[in-house]
């Protein structure tokens, strides 16, 4: 169902590069690293490389791939010390007191910013120790979790699935390019800032687990890959004519429509299918009935057909059929065979910018004198974002010292809608939200009415950003497009998240995480031992979208600062699971056929255990990251005090500004922050 649309230019705008001129030296191996590097790269810094001797990643699974594009752009130096010298940044893997490790590195240069990037971090019982891809999903329950809801293992006994895409170093690339430039925004704006930034990738890939984490530290069980019926159905995983599909209809008009697609057959009348949660009750009935009819469709004629009614279904994709698509042509996140820049700014892809010479690089700055603030500090966000990925974006600016306010619709919230719930009012004690939306307080405001779209109005005027997730049709009809924000204030940064981005014929399409992770190939490389197609966990791409979102703002408030403009950002899913494939995609184009990873899970004792190159590390399902001893130490798990939950456990901020965690508080309570209105709305001095 291809619509017409225009093609995204794909060169760089002027003054999109907010580290223009800045010079990085990258110094060490694994890919969450040189991933963070690239990022980096992407924003225009200038990134050279410390020679590697021996280079880890090679031995891994397309090893020379993920290097070739990794390491693209970025020149070997052929002197380090000197680079260092006079570099901005220092982003390496090494330990504090080797020759690049942070300690000598900022004992030795005052000016310098430095970030390290390590498995475990530079302390606790696990410091220093080896890890891949592999190692970081096993030991912060992205590997638990694979395959995750809605496809599910058929028994408990089931082993995990591991990925080809290395999500969990994708996430730590991700939270450390975050936590990197946030330093980095400080010393640009010449305010006192963080001189050092350390991140743990098993920590990060750890906070992204916010969906099984909240499920458990609410009471509920750990569910990970293991079979379980779903509360509201359908929402399930299964095998079309050709390949397979996630059937997303667990609401009553969804259902309505997808029976209509079904040509409404009699069983559907089923009085126990009459609702949602009856439809859950009812599943084992239910779901042989969706398998019988989704076996005999093709899955390219299954999506159009669902798309057309509006219906969150797609079908798997190879990757190689999403690099050559249209969508990835027409928006540009596929360039000359690779995966380009994630963030779209102002209606174009971005691109690197030409290099820069040695003599216009500009020097570091000295590091002002005073308290370090949040690198966001005095930044106001409108956080209108659902479910799950723009409230995340949300709390992650909370924790660069944004100022954020959820803004809510009247009633009982559909983020709040996630159990399990613990005390009354169960808008205020529900898992999810009280894990996403830390950081923050509540607005509620009805913006379909005259009133709220003027009281909304009125709060663009006073601040710096506006976070959406709606689709683009839904966003125009709010008033909450680009344009008519920027009519109300000009230096607005509005930051837009959808499944597949607003342009291309898959722009108006509708998808959740399970949608978007079979459109993008990603479950063509996340294969069983049977070769089947299987979904990552955890609803791990929303978590890695949030992500990237406020990385992509923290660069626009950046940007505003050097050219005084506002921007409109759109980041997709698709895009960001893309980018998590990078060093896939020329196997891909080759015509090379995915097949199950290398890495061998083996049972230990009631669990599994994961051998890999050498290694063998327990899979720790959510509970068993929550008890651990390493994270434990290292202040990873806190508890928290909530006023309607009481003490529940939550994961802090996954990276440390010289030595110490943001903090952010508990989740607000619905509408909590009325009061602070007359506030939102004054100017600024």
């Amino acid at each position: 169902m291809a619509s017409a649309s225009r093609t995204l230019e794909t060169h760089a705008p002027a003054g999109s590069h907010p580290l223009a001129g800045i010079r990085i030296v990258e110094a060490g191996g694994g890919l969450a690293l040189r991933l963070a590097g690239r990022l980096l790269a992407d924003a225009g810094a200038a990134v050279v490389r410390a020679p590697l001797a021996d280079d880890p990643l090679l031995a891994q699974p397309y090893g020379a791939d993920w290097a070739a594009w990794l390491d693209e752009g970025k020149p070997v130096s052929d002197d380090v010390e000197g680079d260092v010298a006079v570099a901005w940044l220092l982003l390496t893997s090494h330990a504090h007191g080797s020759p690049l490790g942070c300690d000598t590195a900022l004992a030795r240069h005052p000016r310098l910013l430095a970030a390290c990037v390590t498995p475990f971090g530079q302390d606790g019982p696990r410091a220093g120790q080896p890890g891949d891809d592999v190692v970081a999903a096993a030991l912060s329950g992205l590997a638990d979790a694979t395959p995750g809801f809605p496809d599910m293992q058929a028994t408990a006994d089931d082993p995990p699935v591991q990925s080809l895409a290395p999500l969990a170093e994708a996430g730590g690339a991700y939270i450390a390019a975050l936590a990197v430039f946030g330093a980095l925004h400080a010393r640009l704006g010449g305010a006192p800032g963080a001189r050092h930034v350390e991140v743990s990738t098993v920590e990060a890939a750890a906070a992204l687990m916010v969906f099984e984490w909240a499920q458990h530290a609410f009471g509920g069980p750990i569910r990970g890959r293991r079979p379980d019926s779903p509360e509201l159905a359908p929402n399930c995983y299964v095998a079309t004519a050709d390949g397979t599909a996630a059937i997303v209809a667990f609401t009553d008009p969804h259902w309505a429509r997808l029976k209509l697609l079904m040509g409404s057959p009699s069983w559907a009348e089923d009085p126990d299918f009459t609702t949602s949660s009856s439809r859950g009750l009812a599943w084992e009935r239910l779901r042989p009935h969706l398998e019988a009819w989704a076996a005999a469709q093709p899955g390219q004629a299954l999506l159009e057909a669902a798309q057309a009614v509006e219906l969150p279904t797609c079908c798997s994709l190879r990757l190689v059929e999403t690099l050559t698509s249209e969508q990835a042509a027409v928006t540009g996140a596929v360039a000359d065979g690779r995966i380009a820049d994630p963030v779209v700014l102002g209606g174009r892809r971005r691109r690197r910018p030409a290099p820069v010479a040695a003599a216009d690089l500009l020097p570091p700055r000295e590091v002002p004198a005073g308290v370090p603030a949040g690198p966001l500090a005095g930044v106001r966000v409108l956080d209108l974002g659902q479910v799950v990925a723009g409230p995340w974006t949300g709390t992650l600016l909370a924790a660069l010292g944004a100022d954020v306010t959820f803004v809510e619709p009247p009633g009982f919230p559909l983020s709040r809608r996630f159990g399990p719930f613990v005390g009354e009012p169960l808008h205020d004690a529900g898992a999810v939200f009280s894990q996403v939306s830390r950081g923050k307080r509540s607005l509620q405001i009805d913006v379909k009415s005259a009133e709220g779209h003027e009281l909304l109005y009125g709060l663009v005027r006073t601040h710096d950003v506006l976070l959406e997730n709606f689709s683009r049709d839904a966003a125009e009809a709010l008033g909450l497009g680009y344009a008519a924000l920027r009519a109300q204030n000009e230096g607005i940064v509005v930051a837009s998240i959808s499944g597949f981005g607003r342009q291309g014929p898959w722009g108006s399409y509708a998808a959740f995480h399970s949608g978007v992770l079979l459109l993008s190939g990603n479950a063509d490389v996340t294969r069983d031992g049977d070769g089947g197609m299987r979904l990552a966990g955890a609803i791990y791409p929303d978590f890695l979208t949030g992500t990237v979102t406020a990385f992509a703002i923290a660069q626009a408030l950046a940007l505003r600062e050097q050219t005084g403009e506002g921007r409109h950002l759109e980041i997709a899913m698709l895009d960001v699971l893309l980018t998590s494939m990078g060093g896939l995609a020329p196997a891909a184009l080759r015509g090379e056929q995915f097949a199950e990873h290398p890495a061998r899970f083996v049972r230990e004792g009631h669990g599994y255990a994961v051998e890999h190159a050498g290694l063998r590390t327990p899979v720790l399902d959510i509970g068993q990251v929550m008890a651990d001893e390493h994270l434990r130490a290292r202040g990873f798990v806190l508890a928290q005090e909530h006023p309607v939950s009481g003490v529940r456990t939550v994961a802090a901020v996954p990276w440390r500004y010289d030595g110490v965690r943001p903090e952010l508080q508990h989740a607000p309570l619905l509408d909590g922050g009325r009061g602070d209105l007359p506030g939102l709305l004054a100017p600024r001095a």
